[in-house]
């Protein structure tokens, strides 16, 4: 009685539009003969159709599905709860994805820690990476995803997500490392942009050559930015 009314209240919620296990938990929670069986039965019994033996069972069958339902009940919410949270976890991460990027940002000097903050505020979720855990403890209480270790190492990049990243930052204090680093992140994702920093223009054409599609010299900047407070002074 009990497999029989599951199955065949789930089969209908499910044609009305409710996901398989959902239906099934609500089916469960339907199962019960209910006390219009007391009355069927009765009159069963006293125009002849069915024996007193028979009454008997249908009876038994009654109160024991009856003493059975709040569990029957729990168990089907249950099973109806979860389906709805994964399905609303997924929508959530399907909204998510399509509404937010993915940065990785490798050194959490003073400029990393400016980009990093800056690239939160334009919603994206930004994944960390530093030699130092003291320079990622700030950002992981703040709920950043943070790797503590070397970003040449593949390991460390897969950790921090480096495959589902739209954009990553490498801001390192050494080019030989900097040319580490983008070498393993092409090698992880092809698709992915990468901008870096680096400290000699000598080292910008191995960048570019290594992956990376923008590179930012420390040389040209800070020549740029000495030759304009030279030209306020002689103004």
């Amino acid at each position: 009685v009990v497999v029989l009314k599951t199955l065949a209240a789930a089969i209908a919620l499910w044609f009305i539009g409710l996901g398989k296990r959902a239906a099934l938990g609500m089916g469960l929670g339907l199962a019960q003969l209910g006390e219009f069986s007391f009355l069927i039965a009765g009159l069963g019994s006293e125009s002849g159709v069915i024996s007193p033996e028979d009454y008997n069972r249908v009876l038994f069958i009654a109160i024991a599905t009856l003493i059975l339902t709040p569990q029957m009940l729990r168990v089907g919410l249950r099973w109806a709860q979860s389906e709805s949270e994964e399905e609303l976890a997924t929508n959530l991460q399907g909204e998510n994805e399509a509404e937010t990027g993915q940065a990785l940002v490798i050194g959490l000097g003073p400029i990393g820690r400016q980009i990093a903050s800056r690239l939160e505020i334009f919603g994206v979720n930004v994944n960390l990476v530093d030699m130092s855990p003291v320079n990622l403890h700030e950002f992981a209480q703040q709920g950043f995803h943070t790797v503590s270790g070397d970003a040449r190492a593949s390991e460390t990049l897969l950790a921090a997500n480096v495959a589902s990243c739209d954009l990553a930052v490498v801001s390192v204090p050494s080019d030989d490392a900097a040319l580490g680093i983008v070498k393993g992140i092409r090698k992880l994702n092809r698709d992915i942009n990468i901008v870096v920093r680096c400290r000699y223009q000598s080292n910008i054409q191995g960048l570019r050559r290594s992956g990376a599609q923008r590179v930012v010299s420390e040389e040209a900047e800070a020549s740029g930015a000495i030759l304009k407070n030279c030209e306020d002074f002689l103004q």
